[in-house]
């Protein structure tokens, strides 16, 4: 699995196959979590460029997932996080968290998309910038 890919984490089965095999449907690179343990097992394994992280979870709440994986690697994927809760505090929460965005299920998959493509490209940019910069410190540190 590339790193290009997108990790998935939600509880429910159902909707954890609608999400994955829509992406899929759209070129997109899949990984998927049941719940908060599995997901942070799956970051670690296969680094993905974006997570798209249910808030309520077994195990531990998507919140705690959140944090922790942006303790192991602050810049390596966006989190987007996932929730019927679409009042202000809990965005405001979820930004304070570390969140790079919040979507209020139930949610359009054209949205869904978008929002996979953007934070995805971001990242890929993000990764280039750094490679330049990398390589202007070696040719410059002799």
């Amino acid at each position: 699995m590339s790193s290009n890919s997108i990790l998935v984490v939600e509880k429910s089965k159902t909707q954890r196959a609608l999400l994955s095999d829509y992406l899929q449907s759209q070129g997109l690179q899949v990984i998927s979590a049941s719940d908060g343990k599995q997901a942070i097992r799956s970051f670690k394994k296969y680094k993905p460029k974006l997570v798209l992280l249910n808030v309520v979870l077994p195990e531990l709440n998507g919140f705690e997932v959140l944090r922790r994986l942006k303790a192991l690697c602050p810049n390596q994927s966006a989190v987007v996080l996932m929730s019927a809760a679409g009042d202000k505090v809990n965005q405001v929460w979820a930004k304070r968290q570390g969140a790079d965005g919040y979507l209020v299920k139930p949610f359009h998959p054209e949205q869904l998309l978008a929002m996979a493509r953007k934070f995805i490209s971001n990242r890929e940019r993000d990764e280039e910038k750094e490679q330049g910069r990398g390589s202007l410190r070696l040719r410059y540190s002799v």
